[in-house]
Parts: structure tokens; sequence; C-alpha cells
């Protein structure tokens, strides 16, 4: 049967072959006849309403593409040959300018291209000036603050200035359909009043007018001494540290140091009137004490009823890099420090710090607000903290300077926890812009619960004894490194075995001195 049907297809096909060739044959020799009815250069209207068609008549199959034109569509874009299509050509709608590209029609041989174009949107020209109180920007003479507001516009803007060589404009054009920021800046006056007008303006737009103002110059005694922040300089150790204040007056003035400033340089030390502002400049020479030194530098005005103004100056003393800071664990050490307040304390050299770090939101604490730094009352010295969960840490950071890589640290404390305190701790160091522990290794808490952490607190109220060496791979020219003690899993506690899903209200930690009695403090020493 296979063989048989195999005989059968064989002729069919060489029939259908043959139909094929000669319909080629038949289609080579057909003349080439293309009539396209209707195509012209089309406009349609802005709101996408109208359509335009033309005819495309083919012994030849054609094609239409277009270019730069996204918002246009063509239907059908192709056919064969023999019949008549029409070709319909719709715009979406237009919100913005005038719009066109090219069309093209293919067939055979012939190529026909029109510029298709679509209105622009019917817009009404207008420039708006806002946050403005007034349609009028008024200035003392004796002041050069700009005055900052916004223009839009649909159309493009210029703003055209009117008695105003004495206003700067920035800027003084914009493009259509953006905010811009406009900035207006007066000089000082030393005559009469003046005044004149910004006049912002655009194709086809209505002229919007701001009027300027400002006001004459009144001979009262004017005297600022203005660049800094709240009437103080501070200066590093370093020498010809430079800081530059301005005298603004209408007066003569000068500048006094108080005694035993020999260390400060004021240039110029005197003036005259300006209103445009007198630059000063203020040095230091290098201290190479380790104590700071402070003094004063008072601007006197000659009119005497204006009052001195009075600038406190302070310069750094040399830093020497400790080699250990410490935190000592006494009630009266304690207690004169912001641990209970806000959860800081200064070291006993006041060039390093503690603070307490609340990793987690406070779903997680049974009591947010009872959560915090407590100094116990119950003369044994110690920093506490209650309402502890995961990631929460203590924080020691200490300033170092000329830190070599490969340098070992150590870091000493002791500890101690409630039965609802978290029992698994890990003692972490920022080195190259990473934590990373000291030492870990797997621990089991007093139910049973094993988990990798530096430390575990078994037992209610017992002191565990920690010290642990950090190895610095990072070195530090001048700036500070990092230790904490950190939670490693709130929900394991002291003296359960359940795991908890938040920070119990007493969840009490204890850092004191060792069990011993051998470490009365918090201890960071660099051992070589």
């Amino acid at each position: 049967m296979r063989k048989s049907l195999r005989l059968i297809f064989l002729p069919l096909m060489v029939l259908s072959g043959l139909f094929l060739a000669s319909c080629a044959e038949e289609e080579k020799g057909t003349e080439e006849v293309v009539d396209i009815n209707g195509l012209s250069d089309i406009r349609l209207s802005y709101d996408g309403s109208e359509n335009a068609t033309f005819t495309v008549s083919s012994t030849r199959t054609w094609s239409v593409s277009k270019s730069g034109m996204d918002w246009l569509t063509v239907t059908p874009v192709n056919g064969g040959s023999g019949k008549l299509a029409t070709v319909t050509v719709k715009a979406e709608a237009n919100d913005d300018l005038e719009r066109s590209g090219r069309l093209t029609v293919r067939a055979g041989s012939v190529k026909r291209t029109i510029t298709v174009t679509q209105d622009a949107f019917p817009i009404v020209p207008e420039i708006k000036v806002y946050d403005l109180d007034t349609e009028v920007i008024a200035f003392d003479f004796d002041k050069t603050d700009p005055v900052v507001f916004k223009v839009w516009s649909n159309v493009a803007w210029t703003v055209e200035k009117t008695g105003l060589d004495w206003v700067s404009v920035t800027p003084d054009a914009g493009e259509r359909k953006t905010e811009i920021e406009v900035t207006v800046t007066p000089e000082l006056n030393t005559g009469d009043a003046r005044e004149g007008t910004l006049t912002f303006k655009g194709e086809g737009a209505p002229d919007v007018v701001v009027r300027i103002t400002q006001t004459k110059y009144v001979d009262d005694p004017v005297f600022n001494v203005t660049g800094t922040e709240g009437n103080a300089v501070s200066f590093t150790d370093k020498a010809e540290t430079v800081a530059v204040l301005t005298v603004t007056t209408n007066r003569n003035w000068s500048a006094v140091k108080s005694d035993g400033m020999d260390w400060l340089t004021v240039t110029p030390a005197s003036g005259t009137a300006n209103m445009e502002g007198t630059a000063v400049k203020v040095s230091a020479s290098e201290n190479t004490s380790t104590e700071p030194r402070t003094g004063t530098l008072t601007f006197r005005c000659e009119d005497e009823a204006i009052e001195d103004v009075v600038i406190a100056i302070s310069q750094a003393g040399v830093f020497v890099m400790p080699t250990e800071w410490t935190w000592t664990l006494e009630d009266s050490v304690l207690k004169g420090t912001e641990w209970a307040a806000k959860g800081i304390a200064a070291d006993d050299s006041k060039t390093a710090e503690m603070r307490w770090i609340v990793a987690n939101d406070d779903s997680k604490y049974a009591d947010p607000a009872g959560r915090g730094s407590i100094v116990s009352g119950d003369g044994n010295g110690h920093y506490a903290y209650k309402g502890v969960w995961t990631g929460d840490n203590l924080e020691f950071t200490f300033p170092v300077k000329d830190f070599e890589a490969g340098t070992s640290v150590s870091f000493q404390f002791a500890m101690s926890g409630v039965n609802s305190a978290p029992c698994f701790w890990t003692v972490e160091f920022f080195d190259g812009g990473v934590w990373t522990p000291t030492s870990t290794s797997t621990l089991k808490s007093a139910k049973g619960v094993t988990m990798e952490a530096t430390y575990v607190l078994t037992k209610a109220n017992a002191i565990v004894d920690v010290k642990e060496t950090a190895i610095f791979k990072t070195a530090v020219a001048d700036g500070t490194l990092k230790f904490r003690i950190k939670c490693a899993a709130g929900e394991y506690t002291v003296n359960s075995a359940k795991a908890a899903t938040q920070a119990g209200k007493s969840s009490t930690i204890r850092i004191r001195q060792w069990s011993d009695g051998s470490c009365d403090a918090i201890k960071i020493k660099i051992e070589k």
C-alpha cells in the first residue's frame, strides 16, 4: 500500500511544480501597471477625528512606510497585485505643537512620497509667575539677599528689565512647559529710592509685569559681622587655618583681640565704611601644646550706639593618640555621664564614646516607652540597658592617628543578664567598612539551645568575663576605630527554652567589672 501511494503522489508533485513555474512565467511577463489615486500631502486635525484615504491598484505587490510618525496609523500597510486597495491614514489626538513626517508608497518600480502634517493643539499662550506674595518685590537699601520665585509658561519666554540696571535676573529666558526658578538680586543702594519692572514676554501670551522697588539710603548705623556660626570660630591645631569673616557697615570699625592671643592673626584689623562688605581673614598659628587655647575677637564700630560683636575663638590642642581607653565602672563616674538620659557615655579621657544603638522597630519591644539605658542604684557600678532585641548593640568609637594595618587591639569588659535577657552575644569590630566578629564558636544556653556567638549568658545575674582581640587589616591615618557588643538572638533568653517573640519589659543586661575584680572598667587597648 505504501508503495502505490508514492507512485500516485509523485506525478502530482511534478504537475504542481509545472503549474507554479507556469504562474511565475506568467507574472514575469505581465506588464507593470501602477495606479495610485488621491495621494498628495495630507493635513489632519489636532483631535484625530479626521481620516485621509487613497487607493492603490497595481500589478505588483505594494507597501506603505512612514518616517517619524509614531502617532500615525496606516491601514493596510501592504497588499498584493491585481487588487484595488483603499489605504486609510489616521492620527492620534495631538496635545502639543504641530507635527509632521513622511509617508512613502512603493509598488514595483514606482515610489511616491508625501508629507503628513497634523495641526497643533489650539492652546492659549500664557505665562504664570508664582511663589510671590504680591506683584511687587521690595528691597531695603542695605540688603542684597536674593528673592526666588517660579515661572511657568506654555510658550518660550524672555524677561525684559526696565529701570533695573541695579538688579540681576537669572535666568532671563525659559523654555515652554518647564518650571524655572528665577532669582532676582539687587545691589546696595547708596542714593534715592528706585524702582523698575520685570516684564515676562512670550509669543501670543499677555505680558506679566513684576514691579521691583528699593528704599532710599538712610544713614542709620549699620554694623554686621557674618561668616560664623553662633558667633564662634574654631581652629584645629594646625597652622594657618583661615576663617573669613565679612564686616558690612557704614561706619569705620576695628577688631580687637583679647589678652594673650598673639597666636591669632586678623587681616585687616580695622576698616572704613563699606556696605559691600570687607573680608577679614582670621588665622591661627600652630598649637604645639596638647591644651586647647581660647579667646575673643571683638569687632567695634565708631558709633557708640552700636553694640560690639564678640566672636569666641578656640583652637584645639595637639592630639596625642592614647594607647588605652577606659570607662571606669564606679557609681560616681557613671552618674556624671549622659548614659541614663541618652544611652551615651564618654571614656575617662573624654576622647572616646560608647553609645547604645537600637536596631529594630518598636514592634519588637514589649514596652518601647520603658526601653532604655539605666544606671543601677545598687552601688555596684555598672551600665545597664533594659528591653533588648536582636541586632541591638553597644557601640564603642575611639580616635586613632597613624594607625598601622596589622595592629592588634584588645577589648575587655564583663556582662550579666536577668532571666529574661538575651543570652547569646557577639563582639565585632569595624574594619575596612565591614563589621567582623572577633571570634565565634558554637555555644549552648542553659536550656540547651545552641548558636554561633562570642559568649553566652547561662545563669541569671552571673558575670561573664570577656576579653577579645581584633587584628585590624586596614590602616587609618587620622580617624576612628569601632567595637560593638551585639545581641545575636533576642528570642533566646538566659533561663527559657521557649523562643520569645519580643523583648521583655525587664530584659536587663549589665556591663560591669570582671568577676575577680581584676578589671574595674571597660577597656580598649592597643597591644602593638
